[in-house]
C-alpha cells in the first residue's frame, strides 16, 4: 500500500466552549469544553485512521500548548494507526478558541502561530525528504508565520515524482500552481476558488469553469467543494457534478479535511474516479453529523453513499 504523509506547518490547540447564547463585552459561561490538536493536515491523519489508513503526521510544535497538543494526539482514538514525526520549535503553538451557540451555530477566532524559524523549517523539508520520494504526501493549510508565500511550491519542486494532494489558499495557493500539473490533485472550496480566478463562483456552471482555470494553472485533478451544494471535480478526461444527500448538519468543522480523506481512502483502495469521488462526497456528509471532534468510520460513510449523485459533465 502506497505511504502517506501528511504535513501541518500551523497547527493549533482548538478550544471548543459550548456556550446556548454567546454575548460580546460580557462574560460568557460555557456548559462543556472540549480540545482537540488540530490543523488540516493533522485533521486528514485522524480521519484516515478512522478508516484504517496509516499515516505519518509531520508538525512543528512547541510550548505548553505543544506539549498539550502532543498529548491529546497520543491519546486519541486510533492514534496507533498514524506516526506522529514532531519538529521541537522554540515558540508557542497557538490555541483557537471555537465557539457552539445552542443552535450549533459556530464562531471561531484563529491565532496567528508561531514564527518557524529557517532551522527550524529546514528540519520539517528533512522529515518529508527521509520519506518514499514516490508515495503521497498531503500539504495542507496556511503556513506559518515566517514562511515565504512560495513554500509550498517549493516544497512540489523538491517531490518531483510524488503525489501530491494540495489543499491550501491565498497567495500560498496561487504559487504552488506552476502551470506543469505536479500537483496530483488540490481540493479549494468556493470561496478560494473564486479568490484564485477572480470570478463568482456560486453555480455548478461557475465551479466548473474555475475547477478548469485550476487544472490548466497546475492541478492534474481538482475537487471543488461546494457546502451543501455538494462539489464538482474536474481533469483532463473527466468531469463531474457531484450531488450530495440532505441533511441538518451538526458540524460542519473539518469536513474538507474528511472529503478530502475519504477520497484518499478510496484511491487506496484502487476504486475508480467516479467510486472515489461517491466516497469523498459521503465521509464529508457523515462528517457535518459528528458534533464532537472525532472522525466518521466506513460505516457511517458508506450510510450516505446511495444517496451521492454523479453527473457527467
Amino acid at each position: 500500500m502506497n505511504t502517506i504523509t501528511t504535513l501541518t506547518l500551523n497547527p493549533a490547540l482548538d478550544i471548543y466552549l459550548y456556550i446556548d447564547q454567546p454575548q460580546f463585552r460580557q462574560l460568557n459561561r460555557a456548559r462543556d469544553m472540549y480540545l482537540q490538536a488540530s490543523g488540516k493536515g493533522i485533521n486528514v491523519s485522524h480521519a484516515l485512521a478512522a478508516l484504517g489508513i496509516a499515516s505519518t503526521a509531520i508538525m512543528p510544535l512547541g510550548g505548553a500548548l505543544g506539549l498539550s497538543m502532543r498529548h491529546l494526539l497520543e491519546s486519541s482514538p486510533h492514534h496507533e494507526t498514524f506516526n506522529l514525526e514532531i519538529i521541537p520549535i522554540a515558540g508557542d503553538s497557538r490555541a483557537n478558541p471555537k465557539v457552539l451557540d445552542i443552535e450549533g451555530r459556530l464562531s471561531e477566532f484563529n491565532a496567528p502561530g508561531p514564527i518557524l524559524s529557517p532551522e527550524e523549517f529546514s528540519l520539517c523539508l528533512k522529515a518529508l525528504g527521509s520519506k518514499d520520494p514516490k508515495s503521497s504526501f498531503v500539504l495542507s493549510g496556511s503556513l506559518a508565520r515566517g514562511l515565504a508565500r512560495n513554500t509550498y511550491a517549493e516544497i512540489i519542486n523538491i517531490l518531483p515524482q510524488a503525489r501530491i494532494f494540495l489543499d491550501a489558499s491565498g497567495e500560498a495557493f496561487r504559487q504552488a500552481l506552476s502551470g506543469e500539473n505536479h500537483i496530483f490533485l488540490t481540493k479549494p472550496n468556493d470561496v478560494e476558488a473564486a479568490e484564485f480566478t477572480g470570478q463568482a463562483v456560486v453555480s455548478y456552471a461557475e465551479a466548473l469553469k474555475a475547477a478548469k482555470v485550476i487544472h490548466e494553472h497546475g492541478a492534474a485533478h481538482v475537487l471543488l467543494s461546494l457546502g451543501a451544494k455538494g462539489a464538482v471535480f474536474y481533469a483532463a478526461n473527466e468531469a463531474y457534478i457531484i450531488h450530495i444527500p440532505r441533511v441538518e448538519a451538526k458540524n460542519t468543522t473539518a469536513c474538507g479535511d474528511t472529503m478530502l480523506s475519504g477520497l484518499i481512502y478510496a484511491l487506496e483502495q484502487g476504486y475508480d474516479w467516479a467510486k472515489a469521488l461517491s466516497y469523498s462526497s459521503a465521509a464529508a456528509v457523515a462528517k457535518t453529523l459528528i458534533v464532537d471532534g472525532s472522525f466518521p468510520d466506513l460505516g457511517q460513510i458508506e450510510r450516505f453513499l446511495d444517496g451521492v449523485r454523479l453527473e457527467p459533465a
